[in-house]
């Protein structure tokens, strides 16, 4: 049998996890939502009844996730590496709220896979349009509230509905060009420090989160 070079070991990554706090539990799977052509998202994370919650994220993306594998293999060469536009360019981030969860899945339009205990199971079940990624996890009642808090401070780029209510739009109070250093795909797939011009009047945290991880 042959073994891979590399293994990850996924209670060790969550317990490291935790010193940069919880916030990106929720802000990773908005943003990939964000990333796509979708009209609205709808997120819910009930409060933890003896320390566990389903945080669930729901969006109406016509494509979903193009490659089923992009949800379970880390640093997969991504379509996003090359549109400056994107946030999500290292396929890492999904892998990080991966490790948070007790048990997730994720239902999109190239299929379903499902993460438990006993590893991970790939099905045939397939959305119409979107994907809707669910996860169990440990909260305490103050991380929760931490992560209610955080949500309410998007600017999000289409309708965001947070426990059935719309996060507000808001509009800016002035608006800039500017030019702005962002990382690209080179012919190879190689990722080089690039400009690129962007506007970059008041832009929601999750843009300004696109690098950092």
């Amino acid at each position: 049998m042959t073994r891979k070079w590399v293994e990850v070991d996924l209670d060790g990554l969550r317990k490291k996890l935790k010193r940069r706090g919880i916030r990106y539990a929720i802000f990773e799977p908005l943003q990939n939502a964000l990333d796509e052509d979708v009209t609205r998202v709808d997120v819910t994370l009930p409060r933890p009844v003896n320390g566990s919650t389903v945080l669930t994220v729901t969006d109406d993306s016509p494509t979903g996730f193009r490659d089923l594998a992009d949800a379970y293999t880390m640093f997969k060469t991504s379509y996003k590496q090359i549109d400056a536009t994107k946030r999500g360019i290292f396929n890492l981030g999904e892998k990080l709220v991966l490790a948070l969860c007790d048990e997730a899945s994720i239902e999109t339009t190239t299929g379903t896979v499902r993460f438990d205990a006993a590893g991970r199971h790939v099905g045939r079940k397939k959305t119409a349009k979107g994907s809707i990624f669910t996860g169990k996890m440990k909260l305490t009642i103050a991380e929760w509230e931490e992560l209610c808090e955080a949500v309410k401070l998007l600017i999000p780029s289409a309708p965001v509905f947070f426990n059935e209510q719309e996060i507000p739009s808001r509009k800016p109070i002035h608006e800039f060009e500017a030019t702005l250093p962002t990382v690209l795909a080179n012919e190879d797939g190689e990722l080089r420090r690039s400009m690129e011009d962007q506007r970059a009047a008041l832009q929601p945290p999750s843009e300004r989160m696109r690098n950092d991880i």
